[in-house]
Parts: C-alpha cells; structure tokens; sequence
C-alpha cells in the first residue's frame, strides 16, 4: 500500500476544508477518515452542530471529549437552553478534572470528593457511591450504599435491594479483618441480599399479570423464604 507523504496529506485536509466549506459532509467526513485526522472530522460535525456524530466519535476517542463538549455547552447557551448548557460546562471542567486525576492520583480526594458530594445533595446515590470509593472515602461510601438499599426496599424494588444488599456485605467482609464486629453485618446482608433477589419472582407474579417463571419454581422459592429469618416487607403470606 502506497504511504501518503506529507504533502499529501496537507492537499487532502484542504480539500476537505473546502468540502466542509460546501456542506458536503459526507464527502468531507470519508476523507477526513482515510488521512485519520479524527480533529478535523470532529470540528466538522462541530461546526455543522451535528451533535450526535460528535459525542459518537468522543465516546471513541476519549482524548476528543473537551473539543465536543465545550463548544456544547456554548451552543446550548447561545440557544438559550442556559440549564442544559450550565451541565454541559461543569461535564467538560470535570472530565479534565478527572484526566488530571488519573495521571496523578494523589488528587483524587481534591477532584472526587467535591463531585460526590454535589451528586448526593442531587439524589444521584449510586453515582455518589462510586466518587466517595473514589475519593478514598468510604465511609462516607457505606452511607450512601446504605441510603442505595433503604430507598430500594422502601420502593419495593426487590432486584435492586439484593444487589446493594450484596454490595453491602461484599463491603463488610472487608472490613471485617480490622473490625470482626462487622461480620454479623457481613451475615445479615447475605442473607438480604438472597432473601429479596428471591423474593422479586414472588412480587413480581402477585403484581403484574404475567410471569415466565412455572408455578413449581415460585413454591420452591417460597418454601426457600419460609425458612429465613424475617426480612422486612418479604411477605410469608
């Protein structure tokens, strides 16, 4: 295969400059594309606001992320649509913010604390979870966790109670080596975790009008939660 020199390169990217000029994107788009000038392709879609090939090619190209996502927020805001666009800008602050981060991590704490506490205060728990754990502060990630679960079960959403439940005690078998006090917690949570995955089948079938699971299958989890300890809102009824 013949490799383009320089020169050839630079006649292509000014030829697509001036297919871009045209508005002829599709054209100007496979150029782009056979000389890989991902930044040329990107301000393209840019210009033209075409939004969604541009986050389409940022989520493939990370490193991009800030050349889509500022020129967002500005477009929102010159659009008047200001609440969107006040998201847009603290998106593209905190992707940087996280670059900087993961080449040094001793920022971490300065970068992911801040950020989980404004997702908290927003009700964004499972994401505050993940930046506290981030941040290095895990207690203050057991909480939320522990917030996850409780908003789970309250709802009635028996899937998710399981699945936090789980996390839980996944969270507690760690501690436990430093504080054995937590592998009661670390039991309890299991068998939460077990009690409520199995008993979404159950209120699943007694809430809504069809169900895959055969009639044997709900006995035998019935049976199963028969025999647990009390779980609250797992009805024995």
């Amino acid at each position: 295969m013949h490799r383009m020199d320089r020169s050839d390169v630079d006649a292509l990217r000014t030829i697509g400059a001036y297919l871009v000029r045209k508005e002829e994107y599709t054209l100007a788009s496979q150029l782009f594309i056979s000389i890989n000038d991902i930044r040329a392709l990107i301000n393209m879609h840019v210009t033209a606001a075409h939004w969604n090939d541009a986050f389409a090619i940022a989520s493939r190209y990370p490193k991009y992320n800030e050349d889509v996502y500022l020129p967002y927020a500005r477009w929102l805001a010159e659009n008047d649509r200001f609440e969107e666009a006040q998201k847009g800008f603290m998106f593209t602050y905190l992707l940087k913010a996280f670059a900087i981060a993961s080449r040094y991590p001793k920022y971490n704490e300065d970068v992911y604390l801040p950020y989980a506490r404004w997702l908290a205060e927003n009700d964004r728990f499972e994401e505050a979870q993940k930046a506290y754990h981030m941040a290095g502060h895990d207690v203050e990630a057991l909480w939320v966790l522990e917030q996850l679960t409780e908003n789970a079960v309250k709802e009635d959403r028996f899937l998710d109670a399981g699945y936090y439940h789980w996390m839980l005690s996944s969270q507690y078998l760690e501690r436990c080596v430093n504080n054995p006090q937590l592998l009661n917690k670390f039991k309890e949570s299991s068998n939460k975790a077990d009690c409520y995955y199995a008993y979404d089948a159950i209120h699943r079938y007694l809430a809504e009008p069809f169900t895959s699971r055969p009639p044997e299958a709900l006995v035998n989890i019935g049976r199963f939660l028969a025999f647990q300890e009390e779980v609250h809102k797992v009805s024995r009824v």
